[in-house]
């Protein structure tokens, strides 16, 4: 099919950038990485530079955890001239530059390997593959830092707020991002509510309202906990987000605890180890996945906290208004909480260790643009004329309109 486009017609022009206006400085919520010189280097150079390893003999491609094993041995050898390296199974990264292939030979279970790293490419300081290696670093800084992780975002033990009985957190929601200009950090500030009332509390009122249908009780309880954060006080406040209710477990239930598989109850458990008694023994337990063993551990609801709001804290106007006033908070006050993240960051040991491993640091200076502040005119009314932004304007609107023109057909559309 071919398409016609008359003589006199043009393509929509990118707008100019506006040149009205009042200019102002605006600063930003992202904060630029910085960039030192690697030990031994003079290199000004903020890029990593990409090494491909070789190990002989030669390792199956799914041996992901001897490969690490083999690299953990031949790391501190490896790092006398790659300085700190971000090991990837075939490949590594580095902010030092070596053009010569090296070799280091490491012995592991009574066999010699020779692992091989040659350099390959520099890459790209605006690419996907850069924004993945300062994530690795940003994550390393973050989970040093007294911070407790709930989903991706951190909250601060001692930024806590009460109304009446609720506590309210706050905390941090960082994103490293790939912009215009570069790598750089995103600090979002946000809050988070913890209730009062425990994760039994929670599931005897689902139970009382449930009391003769089993399976509405089950889906329910799926309803109400499954993804749900819960928190326990006994362990320095952790969070876990629950899998699922587990209905055919209870604290009488045994398991084999620590190394030596020793056989308790979790009344036992919790009683032995952290002092707590477990009042209802028949109450269902929580399942959360334990990510790096594979399997699940089991909580007692009675010794978790639910966090969230309830359909009946939305309905309190009070508490409603109150927490507005805590997460709107003001600009300043944000950006101040954002760089004393980035401060936590420079005082913490462990961080400026892994800020002089990595060459790499966070300015707490933010990111500025210019904008434009624009005058929005005028209100013209019948008899008046006044300004968008003058004191009473709510008032001034409610005189007589500059023109009223009347409404002879009326269609109404109802959903």
């Amino acid at each position: 099919m071919e398409s016609y486009v008359p003589n006199n017609f043009c393509f929509p022009k990118r707008p100019k950038n506006d040149t009205t206006g009042q200019k102002i400085q605006i600063l930003t919520n992202y904060f630029p990485f910085t960039h030192t010189p690697m030990k031994g280097s003079t290199l000004k150079d903020t890029s990593f530079f990409k090494y491909a390893i070789l190990i002989e003999p030669e390792l199956p491609g799914d041996s992901l955890k001897l490969r690490s094993k083999i690299w953990r041995i031949a790391h501190p050898e490896i790092s006398k001239t790659l300085n700190h390296t971000i090991f990837n199974n075939n490949t590594c990264y580095s902010r030092t530059l070596l053009e010569e292939q090296i070799s280091v030979k490491v012995s592991l279970e009574e066999i010699d390997y020779s692992i091989h790293i040659k350099w390959t490419n520099k890459v790209d300081e605006k690419s996907e593959e850069a924004l993945s290696l300062y994530k690795k670093f940003f994550g390393a800084l973050v989970r040093k830092v007294d911070l407790i992780q709930i989903r991706r975002n951190f909250f601060q033990k001692d930024k806590v707020q009460k109304i009446d009985n609720i506590e309210v957190w706050q905390g941090f929601s960082p994103t490293v991002n790939l912009t215009a200009i570069g790598i750089l950090l995103n600090i979002s500030v946000v809050h988070k509510v913890l209730r009062p009332d425990t994760a039994f509390e929670a599931l005897e009122r689902i139970a009382q309202g449930k009391k003769h249908d089993g399976n509405c009780l089950k889906d329910e309880y799926s309803k109400t906990f499954v993804g749900a954060v819960v928190l326990t006080r006994y362990n320095n406040d952790k969070t876990y987000i629950v899998d699922h209710v587990a209905l055919d477990k209870s604290p009488s239930d045994s398991f084999s605890s620590g190394k030596d598989g020793k056989e308790m109850t979790y009344v036992e458990y919790y009683k032995e180890k952290y002092g707590r008694d477990i009042k209802n023994k028949r109450q269902p337990l929580f399942a959360v996945k334990d990510k790096r063993k594979n399997d699940f551990i089991y909580l007692v609801p009675e010794l978790c906290f639910m966090t969230g709001l309830t359909d009946e804290m939305r309905s309190n106007f009070n508490i409603m208004k109150k927490l507005a006033e805590i997460s709107s908070g003001n600009p300043e006050g944000k950006l101040n909480d954002c760089k004393g993240l980035i401060r936590q960051f420079a005082i913490n040991e462990k961080c400026k260790k892994d800020c002089e491993n990595w060459g790499i640091g966070l300015s707490e200076e933010p990111i500025k643009i210019t904008g434009s502040r624009l005058f929005a005119g005028d209100y013209l009314m019948k008899r008046d004329k006044f300004s968008t932004e003058a004191p009473d304007v709510d008032r001034k609107i409610q005189s007589e309109m500059f023109t009223q023109p009347p409404l002879h057909t009326w269609m109404v559309i109802s959903f």
